[in-house]
């Protein structure tokens, strides 16, 4: 009798222990997904131009195709075409904002705030001039020191393929 008390002591002990176990690696699991999420963020964002003129261009498309409009950087997120983590900023040390979309119209600013991102492995560290950037229904990408105009650097235009 006491060695049947035993055993389902056990297997009691057992089904705790495996039971913490799976709890234990369901959270570690989830921690490393939320992890590499913010790691794609941040690489997706680490050059505003780029973001720009391909991923955040690409969506501002997509979105005028399905509703007739422009949308804005809240309703790409709402969606679930952007991170939350890019309204929240800074991200990568850039400031993602919309300040107008519509029909006919939209802007997307890129303001330099917080620390500039680490170099990447391998690349010394030294101090960068961080431009304020710009984006348009037009599609091209400007950016300048201070506030963007229509006369600053063009850093990307889809009239002009080549790189800048």
């Amino acid at each position: 009798m006491r060695a049947l008390e035993r055993q389902q002591q056990r297997k009691r002990v057992y089904s705790l222990t495996t039971f913490f176990g799976v709890i234990g690696i369901g959270g570690l699991l989830l921690a490393m997904v939320h992890s590499t999420g913010r790691r794609n963020v941040a690489a997706l964002y680490r050059d505003p131009v780029r973001a720009l003129s391909t991923t955040l261009a690409l969506k501002e498309v997509t979105f005028k195709n399905e509703t007739g409009r422009f949308a804005s950087l809240e309703e790409l997120v709402k969606k679930g075409d952007l991170s939350e983590e890019l309204l929240q900023g800074p991200v990568q040390g850039y400031l993602y904002r919309s300040p107008v979309a519509n029909a006919e119209h939209f802007l997307i600013t890129v303001d330099p705030q917080g620390p500039p991102p680490p170099p990447p492995p391998g690349v010394p560290a030294r101090e960068i001039q961080r431009y304020h950037y710009t984006m348009d229904e037009t599609f091209t990408v400007r950016g300048d020191l201070v506030a963007v105009t229509t006369a600053s650097l063009v850093f990307s235009s889809p009239r002009d393929p080549e790189p800048r």
